[in-house]
């Protein structure tokens, strides 16, 4: 709209506190009803690979453990669907460390990560520990939550952020992985895989904070992962 008529615009400064506190409410809703949660949880025993922290969220809301090594951390879209699209073989990968200098990322992690966090790689692969403070930790937590992932029972999960593109929103939902969902801001109906979360049409992308937890208007994550063994 243009003229006066468009009302009023939060500050960027505003946006910042808003989203803390969206952050702070959210961290409490999915610890404090996983004993709730969990009741409608026929499929306990999944992992999920995702692109960023929404994993990790998924599982404290249902108070279970991380089966998981994609915890506290993000990858790059590219590298996330590289990632996902030979899972085993990567897994199978030792987990090195470079430095942000040294990362393909560099310009974008200067610009949108405050601290110095661990940079994983498995051979081309950047993952980029964003929870964690040193390579010591996060190359542990990887090692052993990788030995718990259940390749029968799989849930694939990416988004929209980190540069994203319409071609990798694409290459996901062409990829031959039996259950995964993108959430997106934008409405994608011809791709099967993406759900649009019409809270956030105020942003560019999704941020993981208001990503589906449980059940809500835009997604039913409980449904979705008992589906899972429903389906197979």
């Amino acid at each position: 709209s243009s003229g006066h008529s468009s009302g009023y615009k939060e500050s960027v400064f505003e946006v910042m506190i808003k989203d803390f506190f969206i952050q702070k409410l959210y961290k409490r809703y999915y610890d404090s009803f996983s004993c709730y949660r969990i009741r409608s949880l026929q499929n306990k025993n999944f992992s999920i690979i995702s692109n960023n922290c929404w994993g990790g969220q998924v599982y404290r809301s249902y108070g279970l453990p991380y089966t998981s090594p994609t915890i506290g951390l993000f990858i790059m879209p590219k590298d996330y669907i590289k990632f996902i699209s030979d899972l085993t073989y990567y897994l199978e990968k030792d987990l090195k460390f470079i430095y942000r200098n040294q990362s393909k990322y560099r310009i974008y992690l200067e610009e949108h990560v405050d601290h110095n966090c661990p940079i994983g790689i498995l051979e081309d692969i950047e993952i980029i520990f964003l929870h964690y403070t040193s390579e010591n930790d996060a190359y542990n937590n990887w090692n052993r939550r990788k030995k718990r992932v259940n390749f029968e029972n799989v849930l694939f999960k990416f988004n929209d952020q980190n540069l994203c593109t319409r071609e990798d929103i694409e290459a996901f939902d062409l990829l031959n992985l039996k259950h995964k969902v993108c959430f997106t801001v934008q409405s994608f109906p011809k791709l099967h895989s993406c759900v649009q979360i019409k809270s956030v049409q105020d942003k560019d992308f999704v941020p993981y904070y208001y990503e589906p937890i449980g059940k809500t208007s835009d997604f039913n994550v409980t449904e979705f992962i008992n589906n899972m063994v429903r389906n197979d």
